[in-house]
């Protein structure tokens, strides 16, 4: 990384901004009508069926833990956790949380907390033992939230109020909610955030599959229609660990983020004119690969704080249509690449 960053100390810097990153990831969801897991291609759009759960329920939701494992509270008329076989759709029973009407369901990284939420049947907010099942009630909501997601980039838990479709913020420590979107109708939704666009995703009961634009103060697309009654949605990713993600304009401020960094590190913002694939030449990251080439140099340098963060800066008009690629010092790891829009 040394002799990388000496040959470009000359170069002003230029930093970029992005919406998306080069992204991939699946979404899963459950049929309604036959309780099968489905997954959807976010690329394509095509939904694919996985196999049954063999279990009954209805409304209820899904979560992933990163560290591999899909859990599943089936909804109405199923008082149970479950974990969820990705390859097969077969759920097995992980024990009884005994909580009529549990919709929602989210998996906090930041703490691996799993959290649930009551909607028609009560309005209560609840920590799940992943190896027991067990609820613990934390607070009331005050309303009913049917789809739950946890948004990393943020250390947020958003829930909709399904019905009239508002988006609300909760509070971990007492399940209090502060609106954040006055949304459109939503008919029992499964709610998932989607950390390489930023969105968060949702499929309800009338067959709708559409997002929420965070960045764009929320604003909703509807992206396929006439799908039949679907729930329980999730994300599972292609890019887990060493993330990078832009947000803003080109040309304009942008804003630089990263989660999964080793912390208390530096960590190299490098700068690439195409996708491709350059080899760092000396210095402690001799031998990295790289997702960039084409001008490639390194922009800046900045810590990696607590393992995410984020800073701002300018982006030149030259910039845009390029990429960036984050270089971690010591492990010399490196983030996804992404495109400048």
């Amino acid at each position: 990384m040394n002799s990388l960053k000496q040959s470009i100390l000359a170069t002003a810097a230029v930093l970029t901004a992005v919406e998306a990153t080069l992204a991939g990831g699946t979404l899963y969801c459950v049929r309604e009508s036959d309780n099968v897991l489905v997954k959807i291609d976010l690329d394509t759009l095509v939904f694919t069926d996985i196999g049954p759960l063999n279990t009954g329920g209805d409304f209820g939701g899904m979560a992933y833990d990163p560290a591999g494992t899909m859990y599943l509270v089936p909804g109405r008329g199923n008082n149970s956790l479950y974990t969820v076989d990705l390859n097969t759709g077969n759920a097995t029973a992980v024990g009884s949380h005994g909580v009529n009407d549990l919709f929602g369901l989210a998996f906090d990284t930041s703490t691996s907390t799993l959290y649930g939420t009551q909607f028609s049947g009560g309005t209560g907010f609840y920590r799940l033992n992943t190896s027991t099942g067990a609820a613990t009630f934390i607070g009331d909501m005050g309303r009913g939230i049917g789809g739950l997601a946890y948004d990393g980039d943020r250390d947020r838990l958003i829930g909709v109020q399904d019905g009239n479709g508002d988006l609300y913020e909760i509070n971990r420590a007492n399940g209090s909610v502060s609106l954040l979107f006055d949304g459109p109708y939503t008919n029992d939704s499964g709610l998932a955030w989607d950390p390489d666009r930023d969105y968060l995703w949702g499929i309800d009961w009338n067959g709708v599959l559409y997002y929420f634009d965070i960045a764009n103060g929320f604003a909703r697309t509807d992206v396929r229609t006439n799908l039949g009654a679907h729930d329980c949605l999730e994300f599972v990713g292609e890019l887990s660990g060493y993330r990078l993600r832009l947000s803003g304009a080109c040309p304009g401020t942008v804003t630089v983020s990263w989660s999964g960094a080793t912390p208390s590190r530096q960590q190299g913002i490098v700068y690439g004119a195409n996708q491709g694939s350059t080899t760092i030449p000396g210095g402690a990251c001799q031998g990295t690969v790289l997702g960039i080439q084409g001008q490639v140099r390194l922009v800046n340098t900045v810590g990696t704080g607590s393992g995410s963060g984020s800073v701002n800066g300018r982006a030149g008009t030259a910039a845009c249509g390029h990429y960036l690629q984050l270089v971690e010092s010591g492990s010399c790891n490196t983030s996804n690449v992404s495109q400048i829009p």
